[in-house]
């Protein structure tokens, strides 16, 4: 899948395989300024695939189910910040793990979207400094988990809450293992 940034009539828009698609929750606009949330189980083959020399990343940033004990990675991709006089960006992100009974599982505070770094050419999409990493425990198969996003161009004071759901499923070969 692969996924970037249009501009029609100065607004943004994601596009998948050319095809604008609209806001979601996971993926949203306010004005040029765009952040999607993305997760990952390979975040090495994700970093490898960004930093290669080609037109799109092809990777999976679809995960919806995970089995216990395994990881998952969330990060940001996101285009059209704000620069500062100096050209450079300011956006931070704070990432909210919840249950499905909306508790607080795990928050962090303010990480690095991309702070005092030249802002990128308009259009490109740019992958995010810091990431969450989730470790999934084993205690609660079958449920699942909101990881929410809170995106903030401090250029700008753009805001944009993002959130991605997870679902943990048994792993039929716990029992097997010896």
């Amino acid at each position: 899948m692969v996924f970037v940034i249009g501009l029609p009539l100065g607004q943004a828009q994601w596009l998948q395989n050319g095809i604008p698609v609209t806001d979601s929750s996971y993926a949203k606009t306010v004005g040029e300024f765009g952040a999607m949330l993305i997760f990952t189980d390979n975040p090495d083959e994700l970093f490898i695939a960004w930093n290669k020399d080609a037109e799109g990343v092809s990777a999976n940033f679809d995960i919806e189910e995970v089995k216990p004990n395994d990881n998952l990675t969330a990060a940001i991709i996101f285009s059209n910040c704000t620069p500062d006089k100096e050209g450079m960006a300011n956006v931070t992100v704070k990432f909210t793990v919840l249950d499905s009974n909306q508790k607080i599982i795990k928050e962090t505070g303010e990480s690095e979207v991309w702070i005092n770094r030249p802002v990128p050419h308009k259009r490109a999409l740019q992958l995010s400094v810091d990431f969450m990493q989730i470790q999934v425990g084993e205690k609660y198969p079958n449920s699942f988990y909101i990881v929410k996003a809170l995106v903030h161009d401090k250029n700008s004071d753009t805001r944009i809450g993002l959130e991605r759901k997870f679902k943990v499923i048994e792993d039929k070969k716990i029992g097997d293992r010896h």
